[in-house]
């Protein structure tokens, strides 16, 4: 494993396999969501200058088109092959992290205002799947994992209890 520096004092992970290649690409740099990106520029078909920008996770797996590449552990600087794997939109939805905007502390739950109970629910394919109704935030967040693995598979990004 080697590192490829970054912008902002980052660096990625990547293979020894693939450091060479990656390096002399030229300067990375971390894009506004963390992934390390690089921009290359070209002429457009109306003569201007134009820039085309590449993932460095794609850039390693080489991705077919209507495919996505996922972080397997979520640690998007993780670039080495161990790590990422290929996959549908909707496979790597099911492994997105818990909201940022929620004021909950596990994924999948949420707090009823009227009871005071919490509640449990997982969306597969679309719908929304009310899973129970709890006394406590940890029985809910373990009922969830529970749903998760069940529904997601490898894909489950589950509440670390």
């Amino acid at each position: 494993m080697k590192e490829i520096p970054l912008t902002q004092g980052k660096v990625a992970l990547v293979d020894d396999e693939d450091y060479e290649r990656l390096a002399a690409m030229g300067k990375w740099c971390v894009d506004k969501d963390g992934y390390a990106i690089k921009g290359i520029r070209f002429r457009c078909t109306s003569g201007k200058s134009c820039v085309k920008i590449i993932r460095m996770h794609r850039e390693i797996l080489n991705f077919p088109e209507g495919l996505q590449v996922d972080h397997i552990d979520g640690n998007v600087l993780n670039n080495k092959k161990s790590n990422l794997r290929l996959c549908t939109n909707r496979e790597n939805s099911m492994n997105q992290s818990k909201s940022k905007r929620s004021k909950n502390k596990f994924k999948g739950i949420s707090i009823d205002k009227r009871t005071n109970r919490v509640y449990a629910q997982i969306c597969v394919n679309g719908k929304r799947i009310h899973i129970g109704t709890f006394s406590d935030d940890i029985e809910a967040a373990r009922a969830y994992n529970k749903a998760a693995a069940h529904y997601f598979g490898e894909f489950a990004k589950l509440n670390q209890i």
